[in-house]
């Protein structure tokens, strides 16, 4: 087995030498490389003499973030510490009583003396005889230990009331002053000035984001970097106060680090002779274990010597025992309440300040020493744009769109914050964001009826309007308010209206703009679900309209979709208006109607009507031929919404619906409503009479207009008293000479004729009851 082995390792280590021989592979193309050199480059030293003359703190220019997103956290702090109840009423009770400590002291003293060990005797047999061994074992020294303590302490142990009380309260004071702190004062919102002259005006607040990038070198060991910052309202928005600070990001940001001391000391001593041993130790130690705090980044402000500014800055220092401040880019923010007028129209809001140094820096005693020679460095001042984050890029009738059902598509071309949402009346539409902008779906009466506004989640509103322009002498200026010059309803049906509206100026039908609309009750005409003519030449709108919507509302509106305010409409005084025109149509108020009928009186042979409408005045009823409906009432201010119409029963029957028509308008249709009509009662003798009888009374309905009666060509004479008819001459003419039935016949006034039976018995009984 050793020879196999041995035999294994001499063929790798001849494998390995001839490995080694071999030559390494040289390029085939171009010249060997250069040897390297100690001495740096030109453009090495460029680079070396850029990061000498940097202090190893650079700080891009200040970032404007939306101040509205800092302002929702703050608020959501000071919220969530609204909730914090620190004061416990039963935790306070539960300590009453309560053992807060205990102490105990022993005394105990052990001492031990030993003498020496008695000596061991060994036997050994040799041949000359016996001889023995005297040996004396190992002599150590003896153990002392003390008697433990016989008593205990207190298992628990436990805060007083009065202890947890004050603490409670000090947290409690402490929450009140975070959240001052984290709302703010009242000096950071508002303008100081003279509340008897001026308005009281909102700060401006902007919060500002610092990206700071710090490469420390061997300059700067043991040393802390700091950036200054020095902030001033605008001269062209502002004076004279200077910018409040109300909120610095981070405050400070520090590293818990244990730090543990411990420290014994130990002394052990014996000691043996040849009669006692006497042995003893003693043990002395100290152990300390605590948190400290090692602060990284610590936020502090100053006041600048030039006034009008506020100045605050940031310190970065090395921590955790390293000795350099550690690399890398840092992100602070400030929130700064700027004297100005809310959302002034011009000039930057304020200007920036910067400057970065370092220090020399004190580890065991915390302080900073002295500036650190060459390591000043200035920038140029930055100024503080303001931002308008709700104006669309164009905005115009390009931008609506008719998708049909009443429903509008409004894309806003432009880039939004997260959060911008559009506010219609008091509903806000689903909006959809892209990279172009957004959009959203309304309805165009929404549009037509509600202020449309574009909103920032921090409240900001600016609403949405297209400026109506026209082209006169190759100039685009504001085109004229539309002003109604007349208006005309008529009649279409039954149910709806032709309204007609003329204006004053044809510029409205032409150019980009939002065409005009009319706006009845809330709905939009002149889209595809409710058109609208437009009549160029003639200057008019025309749409048809539910009746029913008119009579609600008889107020018509005309304006184009997102329609602007002018500053100045023409009038004595003038006058900030909309752009849109009203007008109030006649023969339409609170007491107008839909035409219908009503029933209110009846009879055997007619029923009266109640006609309800509106501009009755002139209206005839063509079918059937009545002519104008009767005068109701004694005012007459009902003659245009209340008349009556009398039917006979033969109409009623013969036509379902009435036709009127008012002067020089189309004719339209009223349905007559059902009225119950009973079958006449046939005419008939109210009894049979008897042989050679000289008359009969007859009952029936049509009796009234009853004007003769014949039997065979003979006259018979007909008799009406107290409502009743009575055919007399019967025996004369010999209608009862036989017993039998005779058939009467009948003429009425109308023209119209019958016949009626007569039963002709020999004679009759007549049962009375009692």
């Amino acid at each position: 087995m050793k020879n196999h082995l041995l035999r294994y390792f001499i063929l790798l280590l001849t494998t390995a030498c001839a490995v080694a021989s071999q030559p390494l592979p040289v390029a085939s193309i171009g010249p060997p490389p250069a040897p390297l050199s100690n001495k740096q480059t030109s453009n090495e030293k460029k680079i070396e003499r850029r990061d000498r003359l940097q202090n190893g703190i650079l700080v891009g220019e200040p970032k404007v973030f939306d101040d509205a997103l800092l302002q929702k956290m703050l608020e959501e702090t000071e919220n969530r510490l609204a909730l914090v109840r620190l004061l416990d009423g039963g935790e306070i009770a539960k300590r009453l009583g309560a053992v807060t400590g205990a102490e105990q002291r022993i005394s105990s003293v052990g001492f031990n003396v030993q003498g020496p060990s008695l000596p061991g005797v060994q036997t050994k047999t040799t041949a000359a005889g016996t001889e023995e061994t005297l040996t004396l074992a190992q002599a150590n020294p003896p153990t002392a230990t003390a008697p433990p303590a016989t008593t205990s302490l207190p298992s628990s142990f436990n805060v007083s009331a009065s202890d947890i009380l004050n603490e409670q309260m000090q947290l409690s004071f402490e929450v009140a002053n975070l959240r001052l702190l984290v709302g703010g004062s009242l000096s950071d919102y508002f303008v100081k000035t003279d509340a008897s002259s001026n308005p009281l005006y909102v700060k401006t607040k902007t919060t500002l984001g610092f990206p700071i990038t710090i490469i420390p070198d061997k300059r700067h060991k043991e040393a802390v970097a700091i950036v200054e910052v020095e902030v001033q309202t605008g001269e062209d928005v502002g004076a004279g106060e200077p910018p409040a600070i109300t909120a610095l990001l981070p405050r400070e940001k520090t590293y818990n680090v244990a730090t543990i001391t411990d420290k014994s000391t130990s002394i052990q001593g014996g000691v043996v002779t040849q009669v006692v041993g006497v042995g003893g130790s003693w043990l002395r130690g100290h152990k300390t274990h605590y948190l400290v705090q090692d602060q990284d980044t610590l936020a502090l402000s100053f006041q600048p010597e030039t006034a009008g500014r506020t100045g605050f800055l940031w310190q970065f220092r090395p921590v955790l025992g390293r000795d350099f401040v550690k690399a890398g880019q840092k992100h602070t923010f400030v929130q700064i309440a700027f004297p100005t007028a809310p959302d002034p129209e011009v000039g930057e809001i304020g200007k920036v300040h910067i400057r970065t140094y370092w220090r020399k820096y004190d580890r065991k005693k915390g302080v900073l020493k002295e500036i650190i020679p060459n390591s000043l460095k200035e920038f140029s001042p930055f100024e503080i744009p303001r931002y308008k984050q709700l104006q669309p890029h164009s905005f115009d009738a390009s931008s609506l769109e008719d998708i049909g059902n009443g429903q509008i598509l409004v894309r806003l071309r432009g880039h939004f914050l997260p959060g911008t949402f559009v506010r219609m009346g008091a509903a806000a539409p689903e909006v959809v964001r892209d990279y172009s902008g957004i959009r959203f779906i309304a309805s165009a009466s929404d549009l037509a009826t509600k202020k449309v506004a574009l909103v920032s989640h921090d409240g900001t509103e600016v609403e949405l309007k297209i400026e109506h322009k026209t082209f006169t002498n190759n100039m685009l200026i504001d085109s004229p308010l539309p002003q109604i010059v007349s208006s005309h309803v008529t009649t279409v049906d039954d149910a709806n209206s032709q309204v007609t509206l003329g204006l004053a100026y044809g510029e409205h039908f032409i150019g980009n703009n939002p065409p005009l609309v009319m706006v009845i009750g809330g709905k939009v005409f002149g889209y595809s679900d409710a058109p609208l003519q437009r009549d160029k030449e003639k200057r008019t709108l025309s749409a048809v309209v539910p009746t029913a919507l008119l009579i609600a509302s008889p107020e018509i509106i005309v304006k184009p979709l997102f329609a602007p305010i002018r500053k100045v409409c023409p009038g004595d005084p003038p006058r900030p208006c909309r752009y849109e025109a009203r007008t109030r149509l006649d023969g339409f108020d609170f007491l107008s109607r839909t035409e219908r009928l009503t029933p209110i009186e009846q009879d055997k042979e007619k029923v009266m009507f109640l006609l309800q409408g509106n501009r009755l005045n002139d209206i005839q009823v063509i079918v059937p031929k009545l002519g104008k409906p009767e005068n109701i009432g004694g005012r007459t201010a009902d003659q245009d919404t209340l008349r009556t119409v009398t039917l006979t029963l033969d109409q009623i029957k013969a036509h379902k619906h009435l036709v009127l028509q008012r002067y020089g308008e189309r004719p339209f249709m009223v349905a007559i409503p059902s009225i119950e009509i009973k079958p006449p009662k046939p005419i008939q003798a109210t009894e049979r009479v008897v042989v050679n009888a000289d008359e009969v009374v007859l009952e029936g309905d049509g009796l009234g207009e009853l004007e003769g009666a014949k039997y065979k060509d003979r006259k018979l004479t007909v008799q009406k008293k107290d409502g009743v008819v009575t055919l007399t001459g019967l025996r004369l003419q010999g209608v009862t000479e036989v017993a039998m039935t005779r058939t009467i016949d009948l003429t009425f006034k109308n023209g119209k004729t019958g016949t009626v039976k007569i039963d002709i018995v020999n004679s009759k009984v007549e049962q009375v009851s009692k």
